[in-house]
């Protein structure tokens, strides 16, 4: 997370400033003792994602896209995810730059590996300022981020930025979602393979949904009618399958977010 400092033990300023910035990381839902190579990454993510593709073609559950060692973080419900994000899109990933952020507290600086991530906004859900068709860039710090390429499509829960600029996206894994599949086809899965998205169904129990209004809001949204009938059928289940309907997410994420 932080670069390592010299072998000695370090002053009250170096340790003021490393707590302080792993508190704002950790705000996102978990902490890193290691870091991870940028250019490794994206390597790995291109791969990854080629992958999941060939799964996702052959009806296969998703093989979860490899993460930062060394980070727990706990699966957060869908629910959750919709009402902490200030920020909620579905889009692809136009470029991604990197650079190094100084922070510069008490006269001590600390440097940190940052990406800057462009998404080409296909629905924006959530968020002032966003619209369809527009862009959002998001800065976040390297070592706590998981592999990303260009052309990647994804539904990211994002909460506000912290006070340093970085977004990373809710429970760093649990916000994350990655979209395979074909056009009329397309699958979703977040970086917990979607464990702990719902309990009992998406229809019942404490983190439930309207099945009316979702329904409503999917047909609001030009569905066709087999999309309606599954996103019925598959929030039905106990537990949410390693890959769900993207437009089960696109509709309860909607409806969810309309005024009252």
């Amino acid at each position: 997370m932080l670069p390592p400092l010299r072998p000695s033990v370090p002053s009250l300023c170096q340790t003021t400033i490393a707590i302080g910035l792993w508190l704002v990381l950790t705000a996102c839902g978990a902490a890193s003792n290691r870091p991870v190579p940028a250019d490794s990454a994206t390597v790995v993510s291109a791969g990854a994602q080629a992958a999941v593709d060939s799964q996702a073609s052959q009806g296969q559950a998703p093989t979860p896209i490899p993460l930062p060692p060394s980070i727990a973080a706990e699966p957060i419900t869908l629910k959750e995810l919709i009402e902490k994000a200030r920020t909620i899109v579905q889009g692809t990933v136009s470029s991604i730059e990197f650079s190094t952020l100084d922070l510069d507290e008490t006269g001590t600086r600390v440097s940190v590996r940052v990406r800057h991530v462009q998404i080409a906004i296909a629905r924006a859900l959530k968020g002032e300022g966003l619209r369809d068709g527009g862009t959002l860039r998001v800065t976040q710090s390297v070592d706590e981020s998981a592999p990303l390429a260009v052309g990647d499509e994804i539904l990211w829960y994002l909460p506000a930025p912290s006070r340093f600029g970085l977004i990373q996206p809710l429970g760093l894994y649990s916000g994350d979602f990655r979209i395979t599949g074909a056009p009329l086809a397309k699958q979703a899965s977040n970086l917990q393979g979607n464990v702990g998205l719902w309990e009992q169904s998406v229809w019942s129990g404490d983190d439930s949904f309207e099945q009316t209004k979702v329904l409503a809001a999917a047909r609001a949204m030009a569905m066709p009618e087999t999309s309606v009938s599954e996103i019925a059928s598959v929030g039905a289940a106990s537990r949410p399958p390693g890959a769900v309907p993207l437009n089960l997410l696109l509709s309860i994420t909607s409806a969810a977010t309309q005024p009252r």
